[in-house]
């Protein structure tokens, strides 16, 4: 089990480590509708209008002794998290009642799973369910972070310099300044205080800012222009003025947004 904030790289980690061993990886994304029939399988019509049995992707991993990476696991409904506890323990069988069959997964049969992490910062991501405990239990745990900010910075370089013909001494203070203003969000998006913020700015996030950053560099108030389309549109305006206002005190760029409720 993965668990960490939003594009930390929790699923790409799984899908990498099974590129390196030569594994085949099925995945599927969980949902507050996921069912039963999504993971083991169902009876569905076939071409020629007959009932047969299709495979869900949790049993036709175990029936091959492949993995399969449930994302969101937490946003499943809590009764159908339950039904994985004897999949999940090593050694037991594969029963579908449905199907009247039951069978032992191949040898190399693995469950992933991702889920966001649950605290303070809960209000980032809805209608997340508590896990069983007796289903925790079932997994190893990883906790997924963001890279070191020498390991960002390496990525946001790269993008500057594909997406751009600026110099690269020009580039590092700018990439400089992106950080700062990803490590004060995070940090204050993990806050429990008052004025904690409500949203976070992910590897992938930096990445996109730095393309529409590019994009737009031609027209004043690019970097605030770059982030709005990277993320801040799709936040409230109060928490858009909270971001752009960190962005302002890194860059010194004066931000498109003024306090929510006042008139400029």
């Amino acid at each position: 089990m993965l668990t960490g904030h939003k594009g930390s790289g929790k699923t790409s980690i799984v899908e990498q480590f099974h590129l390196k061993v030569n594994v085949n990886l099925m995945s599927m994304t969980g949902n507050g509708k996921t069912s039963l029939e999504a993971l083991f399988g169902q009876y569905v019509l076939n071409g020629e209008g007959k009932l047969v049995w299709q495979d869900g992707p949790v049993t036709a991993a175990a029936r091959n002794g492949h993995s399969v990476l449930i994302n969101e696991f937490n946003a499943i409904p809590e009764d159908v998290q339950i039904a994985l506890n004897d999949v999940a323990h090593e050694g037991a069988p594969i029963t579908l009642p449905e199907a009247g069959e039951q069978f032992m997964p191949a040898q190399g049969f693995r469950i992933y799973a991702t889920i966001n992490p649950k605290g303070a910062n809960d209000f980032m991501y809805r209608g997340r369910k508590d896990m069983d405990a007796a289903l925790k239990e079932r997994f190893f745990w990883i906790s997924v972070d963001y890279g070191t900010r020498d390991e960002e910075k390496a990525i946001l370089l790269k993008v500057w310099k594909e997406h751009s013909n600026t110099e690269s001494e020009v580039i590092e203070p700018v990439v400089d300044q992106m950080l700062d203003v990803a490590e004060a969000i995070r940090l204050q998006a993990n806050s429990t205080g008052a004025d904690a913020i409500p949203e976070i700015i992910s590897t992938r996030v930096l990445i996109n800012w730095a393309v529409y950053w590019i994009q737009y560099s031609k027209r004043s108030g690019a970097v605030h222009m770059g982030l709005q389309r990277a993320l801040t549109f799709s936040c409230r305006p109060e928490v858009a003025y909270q971001i752009h206002k960190i962005v302002e005190i890194s860059t010194s760029v004066p931000s498109p947004y003024s306090l929510p409720g006042t008139v400029t």
